[in-house]
């Protein structure tokens, strides 16, 4: 049940053209680093850990990088809503690359130790991640792209309101988001 009132939470607030364009800018910022990263910085080294022969070019490009950006979309998406509340740049890229420490990094590095493939490759497609979560999460952070609810600010004003992690459960109209819990910073 927690799933679905999340992805219905998380639906509700990326109805907002603020935010779908935010995630949107982020999207496009996050695969044109991979274009740059993948294709200009790292590409023959790249390429070369990866297994492709010298001058041997992707089959189906325009499909891949199709693909990417919906990825790109998609990550942007689930990403807006955690780091909505930073406020800054730092602060939301701070918080997605918390997010790619523990999310990204250990399943990419178990999967290039199961393929047994060259640190050197991890080292490229991790440092890719990083910089895309970081883009990702700093996109929306900017913009605090999560708004107090009105029924919330109405008893307490948004400068004496901070967010603060907890177990207990919110009771502020946030349904069940149990690590969330607004609280009162001053009388």
């Amino acid at each position: 049940m927690h799933v679905a009132n999340t992805f219905a939470l998380m639906v509700a607030t990326a109805g907002t053209k603020r935010l779908l364009t935010l995630v949107m800018v982020s999207a496009i910022l996050q695969w044109l680093l991979g274009v740059v990263w993948y294709g200009v910085l790292l590409r023959r080294s790249w390429m070369k850990l990866a297994g492709f022969a010298p001058g041997e070019r992707p089959q189906n490009r325009a499909l891949s990088m199709g693909v990417s950006l919906v990825a790109c979309i998609v990550l942007s998406f689930v990403l807006a809503p955690i780091v909505g509340w930073a406020g800054t740049f730092a602060g939301g890229a701070e918080i997605a690359s918390v997010c790619w420490l523990g999310l990204i990094a250990p399943p990419l590095y178990m999967q290039h130790i199961f393929e047994r493939r060259r640190v050197n490759l991890f080292a490229i497609n991790a440092g890719y991640w990083l910089l895309a979560m970081a883009l990702g999460g700093g996109v929306p952070g900017a913009f605090e792209t999560l708004s107090i609810p009105k029924t919330v600010t109405s008893i307490v004003p948004p400068a004496q309101i901070t967010l603060t992690w907890s177990n207990r459960r919110p009771h502020s109209g946030f349904g069940d988001l149990p690590a969330l819990l607004l609280c009162r910073t001053s009388v």
